[in-house]
C-alpha cells in the first residue's frame, strides 16, 4: 500500500501531465481557432475536462472518510465512450 508521501507524488505527477495536456489544447485553440471545427475536437476537450474532474475527485478522496456513489445510465455512458473513441479509428486508417 502507498504511504501518504507516495500518494502525493503520484497525484502531483498526474496533475502535471493533465495540466500540460490542457495547456496544449488551449494553445492550439488560440493559435489555430478553426481547430474547434474539426470532427472530434469537442470530444477531445470534453475528455480532458473529464480527466481534470476525475483527478480532482481522486485528490479530494484522500482527505475524505467516505465515498459517495453516483448512479449512471450505462447506455449513456457507453454511448459517450463510443463517441470519444470513434475519432481515433478514423485517424488510424
Amino acid at each position: 500500500m502507498f504511504n501518504n508521501e507516495d500518494y502525493q507524488f503520484i497525484l502531483h505527477e498526474i496533475k502535471n501531465h493533465v495540466c500540460l495536456i490542457n495547456s496544449s489544447i488551449q494553445l492550439i485553440e488560440k493559435k489555430y481557432p478553426t481547430v474547434q471545427e474539426l470532427n472530434g475536437w469537442d470530444m477531445v476537450t470534453s475528455n480532458v475536462t473529464s480527466l481534470k474532474n476525475l483527478f480532482y475527485e481522486i485528490n479530494n478522496t484522500k482527505t475524505c472518510n467516505t465515498i459517495s456513489k453516483k448512479e449512471i445510465n450505462i447506455y449513456t455512458f457507453m454511448e459517450d465512450f463510443k463517441k470519444s473513441i470513434t475519432p481515433l479509428f478514423s485517424y488510424a486508417s
